[in-house]
Protein backbone atom coordinates (compact mmCIF):
# COMPACT_ATOMS: atom_id res chain seq x y z
CA UNK A 1 0.00 0.00 0.00
CA UNK A 2 0.46 3.37 0.02
CA UNK A 3 2.93 5.59 2.76
CA UNK A 4 1.57 8.97 1.65
CA UNK A 5 -1.05 10.42 -0.61
CA UNK A 6 0.46 13.96 -1.94
CA UNK A 7 -1.78 17.05 -2.80
CA UNK A 8 -5.72 16.04 -1.38
CA UNK A 9 -7.21 19.80 -2.36
CA UNK A 10 -10.24 17.54 -3.71
CA UNK A 11 -10.09 14.28 -1.69
CA UNK A 12 -13.90 13.72 -0.64
CA UNK A 13 -14.81 12.18 3.45
CA UNK A 14 -14.45 8.66 1.89
CA UNK A 15 -11.23 9.06 0.69
CA UNK A 16 -10.13 11.04 3.85
CA UNK A 17 -11.70 7.30 5.75
CA UNK A 18 -9.64 4.89 3.82
CA UNK A 19 -6.22 6.79 4.40
CA UNK A 20 -7.35 7.11 7.91
CA UNK A 21 -7.94 3.32 8.09
CA UNK A 22 -4.78 2.53 5.60
CA UNK A 23 -2.55 4.80 7.79
CA UNK A 24 -1.38 6.53 4.81
CA UNK A 25 0.32 10.02 5.43
CA UNK A 26 -1.71 12.76 3.97
CA UNK A 27 0.88 15.09 2.59
CA UNK A 28 -0.21 18.86 2.04
CA UNK A 29 1.41 21.24 -0.41
CA UNK A 30 -0.21 24.68 0.03
CA UNK A 31 2.62 26.24 -1.38
CA UNK A 32 1.86 24.55 -4.59
CA UNK A 33 -1.98 26.39 -4.18
CA UNK A 34 -0.30 29.52 -3.71
CA UNK A 35 1.63 29.42 -6.49
CA UNK A 36 -1.01 28.44 -9.12
CA UNK A 37 -3.69 31.27 -7.56
CA UNK A 38 -6.25 28.66 -6.40
CA UNK A 39 -8.01 29.19 -3.36
CA UNK A 40 -9.24 25.56 -2.83
CA UNK A 41 -6.20 24.71 0.02
CA UNK A 42 -6.45 21.00 1.62
CA UNK A 43 -8.70 20.99 4.24
CA UNK A 44 -6.26 19.34 6.87
CA UNK A 45 -8.08 20.09 9.98
CA UNK A 46 -10.86 17.99 8.38
CA UNK A 47 -8.36 15.34 7.84
CA UNK A 48 -6.48 15.16 11.86
CA UNK A 49 -10.57 15.45 12.90
CA UNK A 50 -10.83 12.39 10.71
CA UNK A 51 -8.15 10.62 11.65
CA UNK A 52 -4.94 10.65 9.50
CA UNK A 53 -1.52 12.36 10.42
CA UNK A 54 -0.78 15.12 8.40
CA UNK A 55 2.30 16.17 6.40
CA UNK A 56 3.68 19.15 5.01
CA UNK A 57 6.45 19.66 2.06
CA UNK A 58 7.11 22.07 -0.53
CA UNK A 59 6.49 20.41 -3.84
CA UNK A 60 9.57 22.49 -5.27
CA UNK A 61 9.26 22.25 -8.86
CA UNK A 62 9.88 24.13 -12.04
CA UNK A 63 6.11 24.02 -13.11
CA UNK A 64 3.83 24.45 -10.06
CA UNK A 65 5.58 25.62 -6.83
CA UNK A 66 9.05 27.28 -6.53
CA UNK A 67 9.09 27.81 -2.96
CA UNK A 68 11.66 26.18 -0.87
CA UNK A 69 10.55 27.98 2.49
CA UNK A 70 9.65 25.77 5.02
CA UNK A 71 8.63 28.22 7.56
CA UNK A 72 6.35 29.74 4.56
CA UNK A 73 4.88 26.01 4.21
CA UNK A 74 4.32 26.08 7.67
CA UNK A 75 2.48 29.23 7.27
CA UNK A 76 0.71 28.30 4.73
CA UNK A 77 -1.14 25.12 6.52
CA UNK A 78 -1.43 27.40 10.00
CA UNK A 79 -3.48 30.00 8.25
CA UNK A 80 -5.38 27.83 5.34
CA UNK A 81 -5.34 24.67 5.92
CA UNK A 82 -6.49 24.61 9.53
CA UNK A 83 -4.24 23.13 11.17
CA UNK A 84 -2.33 24.96 14.63
CA UNK A 85 0.65 25.92 14.69
CA UNK A 86 2.53 23.26 16.47
CA UNK A 87 0.46 20.24 14.26
CA UNK A 88 2.08 22.18 10.99
CA UNK A 89 5.23 22.24 12.85
CA UNK A 90 4.95 18.37 13.59
CA UNK A 91 3.85 17.97 9.68
CA UNK A 92 6.74 19.79 8.43
CA UNK A 93 9.05 17.71 11.21
CA UNK A 94 8.49 14.19 12.59
CA UNK A 95 5.16 13.49 10.04
CA UNK A 96 7.38 14.45 7.30
CA UNK A 97 10.12 12.03 8.36
CA UNK A 98 7.31 9.68 8.48
CA UNK A 99 6.04 9.91 4.80
CA UNK A 100 9.53 9.36 3.45
CA UNK A 101 10.30 6.21 5.43
CA UNK A 102 12.60 7.97 7.55
CA UNK A 103 11.23 8.24 10.95
CA UNK A 104 13.74 5.83 12.15
CA UNK A 105 16.63 8.11 11.86
CA UNK A 106 15.43 11.81 11.25
CA UNK A 107 12.23 14.27 12.42
CA UNK A 108 12.90 14.69 15.87
CA UNK A 109 15.30 15.24 18.10
CA UNK A 110 16.25 12.19 19.63
CA UNK A 111 19.72 10.07 20.64
CA UNK A 112 20.77 8.52 17.88
CA UNK A 113 19.13 10.62 15.11
CA UNK A 114 20.64 12.69 12.43
CA UNK A 115 21.36 15.83 13.90
CA UNK A 116 19.88 18.44 11.06
CA UNK A 117 18.76 21.55 12.99
CA UNK A 118 17.40 25.21 12.06
CA UNK A 119 17.92 27.32 15.08
CA UNK A 120 15.52 30.38 14.82
CA UNK A 121 15.35 33.33 16.65
CA UNK A 122 12.55 32.79 18.19
CA UNK A 123 11.13 32.47 21.30
CA UNK A 124 8.38 29.35 20.21
CA UNK A 125 7.09 28.05 16.98
CA UNK A 126 3.99 29.55 17.83
CA UNK A 127 5.83 32.49 16.09
CA UNK A 128 6.73 31.05 12.61
CA UNK A 129 3.28 32.92 11.38
CA UNK A 130 4.09 35.73 12.54
CA UNK A 131 7.11 36.36 10.88
CA UNK A 132 5.89 34.58 7.32
CA UNK A 133 8.29 36.22 4.48
CA UNK A 134 11.22 36.98 7.00
CA UNK A 135 14.42 35.14 7.40
CA UNK A 136 14.90 34.25 11.49
CA UNK A 137 17.61 31.30 10.70
CA UNK A 138 20.41 31.74 13.32
CA UNK A 139 22.08 28.61 12.59
CA UNK A 140 22.23 25.61 10.24
CA UNK A 141 22.93 22.41 11.69
CA UNK A 142 23.67 19.02 9.71
CA UNK A 143 25.04 15.90 11.62
CA UNK A 144 25.39 17.90 14.58
CA UNK A 145 27.77 20.28 12.84
CA UNK A 146 27.34 24.06 12.66
CA UNK A 147 27.73 24.88 9.00
CA UNK A 148 26.43 28.15 8.76
CA UNK A 149 25.37 30.93 10.81
CA UNK A 150 23.46 34.13 9.99
CA UNK A 151 23.22 37.58 11.63
CA UNK A 152 19.25 38.55 11.78
CA UNK A 153 18.87 42.44 11.65
CA UNK A 154 17.25 43.87 15.09
CA UNK A 155 13.38 44.99 14.34
CA UNK A 156 12.62 48.16 15.48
Amino acid sequence: GAISADHLMAVSDRGINKMSEKGVMATLLPGTTLFLGKGNYADGRKMIDLGCEVALATDFNPGSSTIQSMPLIISLANLYCGLSIKEAFKGATWNGAKALGLEMKTGAIFEGYIADLLFWKMKSVDEIPYWMGSDRILSVMKRGKIVKSFKIPEQN
